[in-house]
């Protein structure tokens, strides 16, 4: 038995739809790329062990990654906030959270990521136990103060893909500003952050108390 194999053996489905989505959706050419389902547990850990309440995602695709933070939220009595301009993919998140035992704890809006980021800061700073970063790659190191701005002392800003840089099959593109934006959070006095190889990278960044950024 080969690595992946033995992993996915360990790796319990909190909910059925979300097998589904893996088994039937994983692979699409016409949807970008979503979390690997150990990532996803991985954040309802987080979630449940933390006892969070708030947690905004940003970067909806078809709802999978929501779908798997919001089975950590329903047992907090939480809410999750996701964001994304697609409008393709927003309804077919929405359709699967329609079908799905979490889907009352999820607010999906529609719009630009850094606008609607930005709104919720000046609205509601120091408001989010998590943020989930995982939408265009161009927007991390743009994100980077709003996030800060939005998440509590104390709070988590996950974020995927940051091994991107060092992969041979992503695009220059791609790879430039997730760079730029793992040298920005390494250099951030405000986050304690440390870098995991899980799917394509995950970073974990907890914002300390009364730190201010250099």
């Amino acid at each position: 038995m080969d690595y992946r194999s033995y992993l996915m053996q360990h790796i319990p489905y909190d909910l059925p739809i979300l097998e589904e989505i893996d088994r039937f959706h994983r692979g699409r050419f016409d949807l970008q790329p979503f979390i690997e389902p150990e990532i996803g547990r991985f954040l309802a850990l987080l979630v449940r062990m933390n006892r969070m309440k708030r947690v905004l995602e940003l970067g909806t695709g078809i709802g999978y990654s929501a779908i798997w933070i919001a089975s950590g939220l329903i047992t907090t009595k939480g809410e999750l906030t996701t964001v994304d301009h697609h409008e393709r993919t927003g309804r077919e998140a929405e359709e699967f959270f329609s079908r799905s035992s979490v889907g009352s704890c999820i607010n999906r809006r529609q719009g630009d990521i850094l606008d609607v980021l930005s709104l919720l800061a000046r609205q509601s700073p120091m408001s989010m136990d998590m943020v989930f970063q995982d939408g265009g790659k161009q927007l991390y190191p743009r994100a980077v103060d709003d996030i800060c701005t939005l998440l509590k002392p104390g709070g988590i800003l996950v974020t995927d893909d940051v091994l991107f840089p060092v992969e041979q099959d992503v695009r220059t593109g791609l790879k430039d500003p997730v760079d730029r934006f793992n040298c920005m959070i390494r250099e951030d006095r405000r986050f304690y952050s440390a870098m995991l190889p899980v799917g394509h990278g995950v970073m974990i960044s907890w914002k300390q108390e009364h730190r201010g950024k250099d």
